[in-house]
């Protein structure tokens, strides 16, 4: 399929995403630079609620959007995104999750930077107003990241991913398999055969409706996640991209670092179950 030249292709995967789905189109459609868009895929995994009503109704009510609904069945965010990278027709891809939203100017900033610096292949924002650091290192501007930085520290966040969509014939598609860290998974292959940015600048809001350490976020899936990423550190390890000390100091690390938060998750849950009592 021919590319749209210097156009950007957003995915959006949906899984029951009613309470949330029509704020996340309406930052789409308030981009201050949306004539970079020609295309949005929302991908429908198999949601049970009313998620399909409420985009069906949106497109009806927003006809000059240039939105393309589709439907399948359940499969995950992995297999969604890859459902819609297989029919994307723009030049660079974005994604944007179904509890995500764009920040006005997200898709102007991060256009701009592409088309000064046509050498970068894969570019990530921030999620938040506050100071960027892998470990000690503060990062202050655009910033080229080193395989050993994504190991340090799993950045960006997907809504803030924008890439080559010509990659994919090199790097292929998600893995559907992998439930956790799978998005890094993905991002670090960029880093390998490519190049991998960063800019710290908040451009994206995650979970706005979702309490990030709730039962019902990611982090709920702690031990999971930790897995994921030990998997993501290993293949990494065992490609030889990075050496033998150094992911030993990183498994270390992930371990120190999921402990810290079951203890901060155990301590959090016994403040909840106080105020409950009371």
């Amino acid at each position: 399929m021919d590319k749209i030249k210097d156009k950007v292709s957003v995915i959006i995967p949906v899984y029951n995403s009613e309470k949330t789905i029509v704020q996340v189109l309406d930052s789409i459609k308030r981009q201050t630079r949306f004539d970079y868009i020609c295309e949005i895929l929302v991908i429908n995994d198999g949601s049970k609620d009313q998620s399909e009503e409420l985009i069906q109704n949106y497109i009806c009510e927003h006809s000059e959007l240039p939105i393309s609904y589709y439907s399948k069945e359940n499969g995950g965010a992995s297999s969604a995104r890859n459902f819609g990278m297989r029919r994307a027709k723009g030049e660079y891809i974005a994604f944007l999750d179904s509890d995500d939203l764009w920040m006005p100017e997200k898709i102007e900033v991060q256009m701009k930077i592409l088309l000064q610096h046509r050498e970068i292949v894969f570019l990530g924002a921030g999620y938040e107003d506050r100071p960027f650091y892998i470990m000690t290192k503060r990062i202050d501007g655009l910033y080229k990241a080193t395989i050993k930085d994504i190991c340090k520290k799993n950045f960006p966040v997907t809504p803030s991913v924008v890439f080559k969509a010509e990659a994919i014939k090199t790097l292929g598609y998600f893995d559907e398999k992998q439930k956790f860290g799978e998005d890094i998974n993905y991002y670090q292959k960029f880093c390998i055969s490519y190049n991998y940015y960063y800019l710290p600048r908040k451009l994206v809001t995650i979970g706005f409706q979702k309490d990030f350490f709730g039962a019902t976020g990611l982090t709920s899936h702690m031990k999971e996640m930790h897995l994921g990423t030990i998997k993501n550190l290993r293949e990494v390890y065992m490609e030889g991209h990075i050496s033998k000390s150094f992911y030993y100091e990183m498994r270390i690390f992930y371990w120190l670092k999921y402990c810290r938060r079951c203890v901060r998750r155990w301590f959090r849950d016994c403040i909840s179950k106080g105020k409950k009592v009371e």
